[in-house]
């Protein structure tokens, strides 16, 4: 968590004006941090990781994650495989030897998914249904 909050959200070189600022991006930042460690031992734990995605990962974030690689999304989709798919964005290959997704890359990818996210919402805003 501390790693997350050091490298990952910078909290050192936050630039605050005040305590009640610094107080407020500390708090944020350590829900931050500690979602992306959650996520990470759900989809490593054997018991959590068949879970359902949805659980975690909003309907939207689990069908991005599978169609930024061309891939159908699936119904019921698991944690495991949607962390996967997240951290395979860009950086972790997932190849048998490369071991499991860490914080670092988590935390990478998930900042693009997010993004993709929020481009999706806009794009469907913006496009007329009728």
């Amino acid at each position: 968590m501390f790693h997350t909050l050091k490298n990952g959200c910078r909290i050192e070189q936050l630039q605050l004006d005040s305590l009640e600022g610094l107080q407020r991006a500390i708090g944020l930042y350590l829900v931050v941090s500690w979602r992306i460690g959650y996520l990470m031992r759900l989809s490593r734990d054997e018991a959590t990781r068949e879970m359902d995605a949805q659980l975690i990962f909003c309907p939207l974030e689990c069908q991005l994650a599978y169609k930024l690689h061309r891939k159908k999304p699936v119904a019921r989709p698991k944690i495991r495989e949607v962390v996967r798919l997240v951290a395979m964005l860009d950086g972790f290959i997932g190849r048998k030897g490369d071991g499991k997704p860490g914080v670092k890359t988590l935390w990478q990818e998930l900042q693009r998914l997010h993004q993709a996210v929020e481009t999706a919402q806009i794009l469907g805003e913006a496009i007329p249904t009728g």
